[in-house]
């Protein structure tokens, strides 16, 4: 076996002779922390503002709030994870609305851009809410978003994100490899701090997801279980250890130190997020799957660069796997993030990820690709192990130094 050498003629030993040296210990756990969490524990009519931080740890509207330092202590960072459930057909979206303290619904105090995979770039506007991935009647029964903003006092509060993959199948039909929704990215900015519209003053403190109609008196509720949880982490890192236990753990990992199947195998948890760097020495297309299942339960949508597509070859079903599409067959290096809402209800795991790729035979004058896509794999299984493929989802080998890191929290 080759000896690897870090800078300075350090030398690298093996993941097995790693964990046998006594004098490792583990680095702090300074990054993100849970601020608030809630879930909808009964979806009825009178849950009138959907899931919200709030002011306290109590219970109101459905809404159980089982953590929430976001008022009282708001992060200088904030990520978000939401499940929704839709309990009826009435056409009304999920949204998110901020604010200081409390929430204002029917003033203008954002802005926001977004492109998707049937519309392009929108135009920016002025909008009393942020607007999340299309939750109509007619596309889905549960979807999955997530975001992340800066909430920097004196400074505006930035917005990316808003990353939602929707599923159309019921409780009944976990299996069913039907239509997912639309894929949408999103990046806005709050404009008042103070409510006013005019400053940046203060950190936003409080945010609400809901489908209350906007302007008017009809009000429409979350589903039972939907669920969201806000983590915070601050510039200060040593800040950032009063805040409570870590939520993203790693709990899996392989790095090949030779030429090999690519996978990571890893107890089920609720929220899971990944990375998988890999160089194979086929060309093909990239993708992955779950549980070692190629049974044609992947669908998705993709954005490919800063441009939305509605051509068919940008929206599939019935696939092997999740794959790299939109970009070019001969794909030698591909690096991707994910996020998996992995529920236990039997419903679809629903993926929200980006994908950057060189074309590995001409890398230094070819300008790296990039896509977004939102996919869902039509199992009632949790998602247990990850691994990288081709892009229909046969196993290759990939070369040594490629790797797959997966965390995930209850």
């Amino acid at each position: 076996m080759a000896v690897k050498h870090l800078a300075g003629e350090r030398l690298v030993g093996t993941a097995a002779e790693r964990a046998a040296l006594s004098t490792v210990t583990a680095p702090a756990q300074t990054s993100w922390k849970v601020v608030a969490r809630g879930r909808v524990t009964g979806g009825t009519s009178s849950n009138v503002d959907g899931v919200d931080t709030g002011t306290g740890n109590s219970s109101s509207n459905n809404n159980v709030i089982t953590v929430n330092t976001l008022y009282s202590n708001p992060p200088d960072n904030i990520m978000f994870l939401m499940h929704f459930e839709k309990p009826d057909t009435n056409s009304r979206d999920l949204s998110l609305n901020l604010g200081k303290d409390t929430i204002e619904f029917d003033h203008v105090f954002q802005r926001k851009r977004n492109i998707s995979n049937t519309s392009g770039w929108s135009s920016v506007e002025d909008t009393n809410r942020f607007t999340l991935a299309n939750a109509h009647n007619e596309l889905l029964e549960h979807s999955f978003n997530l975001g992340f903003i800066s909430n920097i006092a004196s400074q505006p509060k930035n917005i990316t994100g808003f990353r939602g993959a929707t599923a159309n199948d019921g409780w009944a039909n976990g299996l069913n490899s039907a239509e997912i929704g639309t894929a949408v990215m999103m990046g806005g900015s709050w404009k008042g701090g103070d409510g006013s519209g005019s400053q940046w003053t203060n950190k936003l403190n409080r945010l609400t997801f809901h489908r209350k109609q906007i302007g008017g008196s009809s009000h429409y509720y979350l589903g039972e279980d939907s669920e969201f949880v806000i983590l915070g982490c601050d510039n200060n890192e040593s800040d950032n250890e009063t805040r409570g236990d870590t939520f993203w753990n790693l709990i899996g990992e392989t790095e090949l130190d030779s030429a090999g199947e690519l996978t990571a195998t890893f107890a089920a948890k609720r929220w899971l997020m990944f990375e998988i760097y890999g160089a194979s020495d086929s060309s093909d297309s990239k993708g992955f799957i779950f549980n070692d299942t190629t049974s044609s339960q992947y669908g998705h949508r993709t954005l490919k660069g800063r441009e939305g597509y509605s051509d068919g070859s940008y929206k599939r079903t019935g696939q092997a796997c999740i794959y790299a599409n939109g970009i070019s067959n001969n794909t030698d290096n591909v690096w991707w993030n994910g996020y998996i809402d992995n529920a236990s209800n039997g419903a679809s795991k629903l993926i929200c990820c980006e994908l950057m790729v060189v074309d590995g035979s001409n890398t230094g004058s070819t300008e790296p690709n990039h896509t977004y896509t939102d996919g869902k794999w039509s199992n009632s299984a949790q998602v247990t192990s990850i691994t990288a493929t081709d892009h229909e989802g046969n196993k290759i080998d990939y070369k040594s130094g490629s790797w797959i890191r997966v965390w995930g929290s209850d």
